[in-house]
């Protein structure tokens, strides 16, 4: 998730690999992540099948912006349905990991060489690294430089695994840049303002590792990110800066919410998730205790207060054992 908190959304993607040397496809399986969705082919007629397949649902960003752009207001305001309903719909489906977002193909193949592979290809999305041998390199400058190719790797170089790695990564995070482009344009008119600051971030970041969150949505109300591990494990992030939580300690006591709990939120050491949709008219029903988490401090760009919410009291209904990260690496071990 490294670099991609910056995003909406983010999650595990597929990589296509091709490349007719059997062996050098053998070689790579034993040394690839092993949290990484990816599919091997030899025949470029097979795997330019799998590239080019068009899924029966839209992206999440396309779905999205149909939903944004007739709307006004803050980011919050605009994202609500986003956060609630589209959401749900994405992690329900475990057709999000299928998606290819990197192709990596050899250059020298004789039924059709890489470039001529990339030129097939339909999907404006997809990232293109292609391995090349010395004698090749030219083509692969030209090929970059017109905008056919992303990257490109001489194939036999030292380093040429750790550098296919993380061009993968950064190809990866730039296929959900491409994707989302006009989602992000959208919420920049007026945007969450922690996703700019970089010790937010890292802080972020440093949860994601601890935790092995390989998922991120960008939510409102109360503002921060849902979180999803590979098992389907889902968590609630929740990112206020002072302003966000003053308010929120006035919504909670215009509620009646109990006193010891104001006092908690006055000293920043509890934050309260007040939903106007769970209050119903007595206002004494809301469960003020189940909806009341320990909260911890950042200091960047502006104060921050976190909450780290293992069992979110408004979340999804999804089942990981058919839509979770590691649902869809059994379907490809099962393959």
């Amino acid at each position: 998730m490294a670099n991609a908190l910056s995003l909406p959304y983010f999650h595990p993607s597929t990589v296509v690999f091709l490349d007719d040397n059997h062996q050098f496809l053998s070689d790579l399986e034993l040394r690839l992540p092993g949290r990484m969705p990816y599919i091997l082919h030899e025949d470029p007629a097979v795997a330019l099948a799998e590239v080019n397949r068009h899924t029966a649902t839209p992206t999440l960003a396309n779905r999205c912006f149909s939903r944004l752009e007739n709307e006004r207001g803050s980011w919050r305001d605009s994202i609500i349905e986003f956060d609630v309903a589209l959401i749900e719909e994405e992690v329900n489906s475990v057709e999000r990991f299928h998606r290819t977002s990197v192709v990596v193909v050899d250059y020298a193949m004789p039924a059709m060489n890489g470039l001529e592979f990339c030129e097939k290809i339909t999907d404006p999305y997809v990232k293109k690294l292609l391995l090349t041998g010395a004698a090749d390199e030219k083509l692969a400058v030209r090929a970059f430089n017109d905008g056919l190719i992303d990257r490109f790797i001489l194939k036999n170089q030292p380093d040429s695994l750790d550098l296919m790695l993380q061009f993968m990564n950064e190809l990866q995070i730039a296929h959900f840049q491409r994707q989302q482009t006009v989602l992000a344009a959208a919420l920049s008119l007026n945007p969450p303002p922690f996703i700019y600051d970089p010790t937010l971030i890292d802080e972020i970041e440093r949860l994601a590792h601890q935790h092995s969150f390989v998922e991120h949505y960008l939510v409102g109300d109360p503002p921060g990110y849902l979180l999803l591990t590979s098992s389907g494990d889902v968590q609630r992030l929740v990112v206020m800066d002072e302003c966000e939580f003053a308010a929120q300690t006035e919504r909670a006591r215009q509620h009646a919410a109990p006193e010891e709990l104001l006092s908690a939120m006055r000293s920043r050491s509890k934050i309260v998730c007040v939903y106007e949709s769970l209050l119903g008219n007595d206002a004494a029903d809301y469960p003020w205790q189940e909806f009341a988490f320990d909260s911890w401090r950042v200091e960047g760009a502006s104060t921050w207060w976190l909450a780290l919410i293992s069992q979110p009291p408004v979340s999804i209904d999804f089942d990981p054992g058919s839509s979770s990260l590691d649902a869809y690496l059994d379907q490809l071990d099962g393959c």
